[in-house]
């Protein structure tokens, strides 16, 4: 075992039950699949608060990148890929501050709720409208007989206003405490 005191491994071990992980004798394991994942409770050392825990940094580099992309497909037509590029985009900025903020492995999961109510986040209630309705986006997206639906929705104003709510958020999660 690492040098972790007690406290600290208890800590570990509500925080990842809490998350949807397992304690296993050999190490930890992300939704019992057999892989350890090992974690480490850093919020106590100030090393950790002082600067950006690197996976959270990676995290945040990869919504950006989402961001990015978004507006690139924005620029092409391409309205439903907006839509999921955003989800995507807020997906991996909130999985960044679960590292950030809880020190754990975010959960395996694309639902915008779940991940906020993991990173100890209360949006206002339209926020939370937003959030459910990005989610929509990763889901419908993955299966053929929904695209077309999603695609006749999918419009050049819809697309516009969610990219618009995305960067919002996104300086809003900014204004909150690490």
């Amino acid at each position: 075992m690492n040098n972790l005191g007690a406290a600290s491994l208890v800590k570990i071990v509500l925080a990842n039950i809490c998350c949807g992980f397992r304690a296993f004798e050999n190490g930890w394991s992300a939704d019992g699949l057999g892989q350890d994942v090992h974690f480490v409770e850093l919020t106590d050392d100030p090393a950790y608060t002082a600067v950006m825990n690197p996976d959270a940094q990676r995290w945040r580099e990869l919504a950006l990148y989402d961001l990015g992309t978004a507006e690139a497909m924005l620029t092409a037509g391409r309205y439903l890929y907006v839509l999921f590029c955003c989800q995507q985009t807020v997906e991996k900025y909130l999985k960044g501050l679960i590292v950030e903020r809880c020190g754990i492995f975010p959960p395996r999961t694309h639902d915008l709720t779940k991940l906020v109510h993991v990173a100890r986040i209360a949006p206002d209630d339209a926020q939370d409208l937003f959030l459910r309705t990005l989610t929509k986006y990763y889901i419908g997206t993955r299966y053929p007989e929904e695209v077309r639906i999603l695609a006749n929705e999918a419009t050049r104003d819809l697309a516009t206003h969610l990219l618009s709510q995305t960067k919002e958020l996104l300086q809003w999660l900014e204004t909150l405490p690490r």
